[in-house]
């Protein structure tokens, strides 16, 4: 055992050395030796990292603890298990044909710190020869217990699956680990879909997503507030993403010669943009799409052509003088960063107050133009920086005069860059994109969306004016509202929602829209996919917000109806829904000839509440479904000692012998229900007709017959038992008179037995369920959300709430003006 034990660690030891060598190696390839070490305590990744951790975001490789993760404890690591990690790591990041993403490095530290965590709480012991099958598993479950994300934990055990495979192939550990995923969760968006639109009530859907008119107008409104170069580029950002819905790396990365213009070559397409007042050229955006996309181009609507190009024009024109200044750094080799009004002075020593417009920029705050000198000198102290005054000359008890020399503003401007960005040698004042497994370098004076350092804090107390950077997500998402804790763009100018709430999106919310839009237009899955630059035409459904939305289909819906019923003259809504009788009023209850004929009689509805919404519809409509399989699943859901209950003991049998596929296949082959007056026939009479004069509807027993559990049943059967004891009654007398009529008098009598049955049957089945107005403010009425939003709706106006309302009522207007065309037409 000891030397099998031996074993094992050498062959770790050995393993753990082929990787350093690898990582100091691969560090000499990318000229990086000295910024990163093996030793370091985290690698950084994103714009601060250093060789193949360069790449777009922010974040870090911790390897010394499990601090901060979910369900674990936190724990110190060993130094051993710490190597061992850095080695699989780096193992992982050269042996893959495709370099991985920091995102995915993340994810199998996270695996593998999930496994110190139990190794250690398990066996007391740290080192990784000790890991077997049992750990990798607990780790596993204790990783599905704590969160809330199955689809994501079982991403990670895919990951762990993986590494126990190296582990294997290395012989690192004392017993051979074979495991598996024991919490799959495959097709997440499918899954995802079908049990929201199982759930669905209206509310509870991703309008959230969705661009309100509102917050639309005050984006508009913002362009003509905004003072600063900083707000107006921030305004034509949003602009842009709003126009083409590209994601915000892929609008960051964009560079001011990023428009493709071609010219139209067919005149007829070129007489018709003329008569429409269109450009007679097409406009693209060429772009670094994200996702695997890789290089695209957008083409542009034509409608949209002018506002993109006054876009790119304006913004090029506010970031002239930064894009000057890293066009100089540049020329310079990164040697010289004074500014020409500075380098220009015949002396070294500069006045603090000299560095105003030139350097910095800002309010100062509460204290003016004193706060602001002090904000300037901190600057060069602060963020680990710790430049003082090489002279301070006191001019009275209050004010002094404090003096930098160049050579400090130089090293000033160079040590903002190098706290904030990587700045090593050749990768200046650059952005690295890794887009499929390649690295995308984008200078900053080529980028078109750039602005100094602090532009986008709303205090404007200090902008460093010498160190543009591109545009940040975190500043964007900040002034959009996204963060609660820091005060918005929107909050500044006291802007809100119609309904006086705070207004919030993210980057993200005009993709979102667009996408809608092309849902509601029926565009193809594939066409979406292409236009909005996906290749995973299963990720359309996170996007579109219309098959699962009954909010913007209830506005959009009640503004056709408004529009339709002004057309054709007729009375208003609001007297027209009248007629419905109001909640705990009683309802005598008329001959009922059609299946929805109750509910809109009565407005009422027989609601179960062990059933989902669609359920309880279909049984209070007499509408199961179209397909054998949609029939199936009704009665799968429905079936019990009334409705269907012979089918329900011999599917209860089945299921009780573990016969599952069985059952299923019973439920199939008697998936066939028409709906009758009383009850449904379970024969295809819509087909064959009925062979015993539809007998059952008289009370008259046959096998084909069964109670749906319509709400109208109990009236229906009350009022045949009256009918059937009048006959009765009837019959007794002339029996007396004439035997002949005995056989009329005992089928009157079998009638009555079989209706009390279906009565008594009815009262069991009623017992919990009950009824509800569609029209009440009772939590049970599937139909509340809706209305509750049609009523905010007409609180603020009775227009529609989103820029998705608007496109839907616009299209459906326009599918009715084509379809009349057609009629006409045709």
């Amino acid at each position: 055992m000891i030397f099998n034990m031996q074993i094992q660690r050498d062959n770790l030891k050995k393993f753990i050395l082929k990787q350093k060598e690898i990582f100091e190696l691969k560090l000499a390839e990318y000229g990086c030796e000295g910024m990163i070490s093996w030793h370091d305590p985290q690698w950084f990744f994103g714009e601060k990292g250093a060789a193949w951790f360069r790449q777009g975001g922010a974040g870090s490789l911790n390897f010394s603890s499990t601090y901060k993760m979910k369900g674990l404890e936190n724990l110190e690591i060993n130094c051993q298990y710490i190597e061992f990690m850095k080695a699989i790591i780096i193992s992982e990041i050269f042996t893959k044909n495709m370099p991985l993403s920091a995102i995915a490095l993340g994810k199998r530290l996270n695996v593998l710190k999930r496994w110190y965590h139990e190794l250690f709480i398990l066996t007391s012991q740290t080192s990784p020869i000790y890991l077997t099958a049992d750990i990798v598993y607990s780790a596993m479950k204790r990783h599905y217990d704590n969160s809330s994300s199955k689809s994501n934990v079982s991403d990670y055990c895919d990951i762990a699956v993986l590494l126990a495979r190296i582990l294997r192939t290395q012989n690192f550990t004392l017993t051979n680990i074979e495991c598996v995923n024991k919490y799959p969760c495959r097709n997440p968006t499918h899954n995802t879909k079908k049990r929201k639109l199982a759930e669905m009530t209206g509310e509870h859907t991703d309008d959230e997503k969705l661009i309100t008119i509102r917050t639309f107008m005050h984006i508009v409104e913002m362009i003509y507030f905004a003072k600063t170069d900083a707000e107006k580029v921030f305004l034509n950002f949003m602009m842009l993403l709003i126009v083409t819905g590209f994601r915000f790396r892929e609008a960051q990365c964009l560079t001011i010669n990023a428009l493709v213009k071609r010219e139209i070559v067919d005149l007829d397409k070129i007489e018709h943009a003329r008569s429409n007042g269109l450009p007679i050229y097409h406009l693209g955006i060429r772009y670094l799409g994200a996702k695997k996309t890789g290089w695209r181009i957008h083409w542009l609507a034509p409608s949209t052509i002018l506002l993109v190009e006054s876009i790119f024009i304006a913004v090029k024109e506010l970031t002239v003088d930064s894009r000057k200044r890293l066009n100089d750094y540049r020329k310079s080799s990164f040697m010289n960063y004074l500014p020409p009004p500075l380098l220009d002075l015949d002396r070294d020593l500069i006045e603090v107050s000299e560095f105003e417009n030139i350097i910095f920029q800002g309010s100062g705050g509460t204290r003016g133009n004193g706060g602001f000198r002090r904000s300037m000198i901190s600057s060069f102290k602060n963020h680990g920086i710790g430049i003082q005054p090489v002279h301070i000359e006191e001019i009275n008890k209050v004010d002094k005069r404090f003096f930098f020399t160049k050579q400090q503003v130089n090293q000033f401007i160079k040590a903002r860059y190098e706290k904030l960005k990587a700045f090593q040698v050749g990768d200046e004042c650059s952005m690295m994109i890794k887009e499929s497994g390649q690295s995308h370098k984008f200078l900053y004076e080529d980028l078109l969306f750039i602005a100094p350092i602090g532009s986008f804090a709303l205090n404007k107390d200090l902008i460093i004016l010498s160190n543009p950077v591109p545009i940040d997500s975190a500043n964007i998402l900040a002034w959009l509202g996204a963060e609660p804790n820091r005060k918005s763009f929107f909050e500044m100018l006291g802007m809100t929602e119609d309904d006086g709430s705070r207004i919030s999106m993210g980057t993200h919310f005009p993709r979102h829209n667009i996408n809608t839009f092309l849902a509601i237009a029926e565009v193809t899955d594939h066409l979406q996919a292409m236009l909005m630059g996906r290749m995973d035409i299963t990720q359309n459904i996170h996007y579109q917000h219309v098959a699962e939305s009954q909010s913007f289909r209830a506005a959009s819906l009640s503004a056709m109806m408004l529009e339709d019923r002004s057309n054709k003259s007729q009375t208003a809504i609001d007297h027209q829904l009248s007629i419905y009788h109001r909640e705990n009023t009683s309802v005598q209850v008329p001959d009922l000839n059609h299946s929805n004929s109750f509910l809109k009689e009565t407005g009422m509805m027989l609601i179960d509440p062990t059933v989902n919404i669609e359920t309880n519809f279909k049984t209070n409509l007499q509408t199961y479904g179209q397909t054998n399989k949609e029939v199936a699943n009704y009665i799968t859901s429905t079936i019990s000692d009334s409705f269907l209950p012979e089918l329900k003991a011999a599917h209860a049998a089945l299921i009780a012998s573990q016969k599952d596929k069985e059952a299923s296949e019973l439920i199939s082959r008697h998936a066939l229900l028409h709906p009758l007056e009383l009850g449904c026939c379970t024969r295809d009479i819509g087909r064959w007709g009925c062979p015993f004069a539809m007998k059952c509807q008289s009370g008259l027993p046959c096998g084909y017959f069964t109670l749906s559990g319509h709400p109208k049943e109990i009236f229906i059967i009350r009022k045949q038992i009256a009918q059937r004891e009048i006959d009765i009654k009837k019959l007794e007398v002339l029996v007396d008179e004439d035997p002949g009529y005995t056989s009329a008098l005992n089928e009157a009598n079998e009638s009555l037995l079989i209706l009390e049955g279906f009565e008594k049957n009815t009262f069991v089945s009623l017992r919990d369920k009950k009824f509800i107005s569609i029209l009440s403010q009772n939590e049970a009425n599937p139909l509340l959300p809706i209305f509750k939003r049609i009523e905010t709706q007409m609180a603020i106006g009775k227009t529609p709430n989103t820029l998705a309302d608007l496109f839907f009522i616009e299209h459906k207007r326009k599918k009715a003006q084509h379809t009349r065309m057609d009629t006409n037409n045709g």
